[in-house]
Parts: C-alpha cells; structure tokens; sequence
C-alpha cells in the first residue's frame, strides 16, 4: 500500500518535472531569435505560417500587464483570431492538473 501511494505521488512530480524541463532557455531553440526591430504581428504571422499552425495569438506582457497583443490566422473553426477567441491548450492542460494535484499534496488533502 505504501508503494503505491509513492508511486501514485511520484507522477505528478516526473510531470512536473518534465514541464520546467520544456520551459528552460533551449527548448524554444527550434525557433530563431526575432530581431529587436521586427515587427510583432508580421513575427506572428510568419511564425504561424512557417509552424502550418492556424492561427497564432501572442500577448506582451508587462509585470501584471498586458502591453499589446498580436493576432495572427484564424481558430479552428475557420473565424480570424479575437482576444476573445477559444484555443485549445493540447498537453499543457497536464501540467496544471500536476500543480493542482501537488497543491493538494502540500495542503495534506491527498
């Protein structure tokens, strides 16, 4: 019982783990680095088009925020892209669950 318990908290720590892994400096290095003079939205709609993505929504941010925002293409229904738009998030859903899951950890609730 006390093994599995262990393992069924060791998950969400190799996920986590996993996450901050994606978020150090070099796993972004398939894209190359903007240039300070380029503009935002033509970087987001060359980005999006080079990616095959459909559409491509950016926002500067600014401590607590939000400088400017940049949209590019349109959702997966065909509409160009709004600030209000729906996008799917794919497998980083998973890293928030981990950090949930992990606050209930630390709370003592699980």
């Amino acid at each position: 019982m006390r093994i599995f318990k262990w393992r069924l908290l060791a998950l969400p720590f190799l996920l986590l783990a996993l996450t901050v892994g994606l978020l150090r400096p070099g796993a972004a290095s398939a894209l190359p680095a903007a240039p300070a003079d380029t503009d935002p939205q033509k970087l987001a709609r060359e980005t999006r088009e080079r990616l095959g993505w459909p559409g491509l929504a950016m926002r500067v941010l600014s401590r607590d925020t939000i400088e400017t925002e940049y949209l590019a293409g349109t959702d997966g229904t065909g509409r160009p892209l709004t600030a209000d738009s729906a996008l799917p998030v794919g497998s980083v859903s998973k890293s928030f669950t981990a950090l949930a899951v992990l606050q209930f950890v630390h709370a003592g609730d699980v």
